[in-house]
């Protein structure tokens, strides 16, 4: 299947990750009705550096989702033959908790209190930037300051990203 797809995508390689079922939601305490969405988890800064969310404390419910992503990325070989530099960038502390609770499709379901899928990892680099989302967290600036080593950029803006969501709701 993966040999198919080259062609399509003019890609070289394709990197595959476990990310989660659906199913596992509640018991990975990462609101997703995708099976993750891959830009919350894992991004290239440049075509040797990947980004991936990480969480340090083994205790916390999305460790070992994320530890498996961490273990496939250990074994990527990027279409230069190199393996990636890898850089670990935190998600929020204790998680980012929504008022809604998203089901497959993307309906709302009920309007509740469930840790969302929030992520550094959801960011944009352009004109010379990096823009970040932030959470009003701790972590907030621990990986804006990451992103802005890595990507090698000066500027830097923050998007209050709990307030930003809900302008689509």
């Amino acid at each position: 299947m993966r040999s198919k797809r080259h062609p399509y995508l003019g890609a070289e390689n394709i990197i595959w990750l476990p990310g989660m079922k659906t199913e596992d939601v509640e018991e990975a305490g990462w609101s997703d009705d995708t099976d993750t969405h891959i830009d919350t988890i894992v991004r290239f800064v440049n075509p040797d550096t990947i980004v991936y969310s990480w969480v340090d404390s083994p205790y916390d419910r999305t460790y070992p989702m994320l530890k498996k992503n961490y273990e496939a990325l250990k074994e990527v070989v990027l279409a230069s033959g190199k393996r990636p530099n890898l850089v670990p960038l935190p998600i929020p502390e204790h998680g980012y908790y929504s008022t809604s609770r998203v089901g497959v499709g993307g309906g709302v379901m009920e309007f509740n209190h469930i840790r969302t899928d929030a992520s550094y990892t959801n960011f944009l680099i352009s004109n010379g930037v990096v823009l970040v989302p932030t959470y009003g967290n701790v972590n907030d600036e621990r990986a804006i300051k990451t992103l802005q080593e890595i990507a090698q950029i000066k500027r830097r803006g923050k998007m209050d990203w709990g307030s930003l969501i809900f302008l689509f709701i």
